[in-house]
């Protein structure tokens, strides 16, 4: 419930939080769980039926994620725009090694990784730069709402 309403409360999407959840739409935006495990192939499933059991020596995604079609069903400063914020992480039997730690995260980061990867992109088009405040705006929902 938390992402419907957060998305309808940014104005990202219309309607109300609980039709979102109860017509499964919410789920275009959120087509996945939260992570996997990897291993012979990155995008492996977990076993079918039953917990999920974690076990040292794993590797395991941890992946909020949104994904804003370009459709009239968004809002128009939202449509198209993708945020992953992506861990790999190793399980052990102590801490866990986060194989991904140096990869940017805080909003002031990934904003800054975009925008020096829309000037190189713009230079190589010869157009101009896309929309950073939305962009920003769903980076900081994400890490707010699904940060570990």
């Amino acid at each position: 419930p938390i992402l419907a309403e957060r998305l309808v409360d940014i104005g990202a999407v219309k309607g109300k939080p609980r039709e979102l959840l109860q017509s499964g739409r919410i789920h275009r935006y959120y087509p996945h769980s939260l992570g996997h495990p990897m291993g012979f192939d990155i995008h492996e499933d977990w076993p079918s039926g039953g917990a999920r059991k974690l076990k040292p020596g794993m590797v395991v995604t941890v992946e909020p994620a949104l994904y804003l079609p370009d459709s009239d069903e968004v809002a128009k400063e939202f449509r198209g725009i993708a945020v992953r914020i992506e861990d790999n992480i190793v399980l052990g039997r102590g801490e866990p090694e986060v194989l991904t730690r140096g990869i940017p995260k805080a909003v002031e980061e990934v904003e800054a990784a975009v925008a020096a990867g829309q000037q190189q992109r713009a230079a190589l088009r010869g157009k101009g730069q896309g929309s950073l405040e939305s962009i920003g705006l769903l980076v900081d929902f994400v890490l707010r709402n699904y940060s570990m």
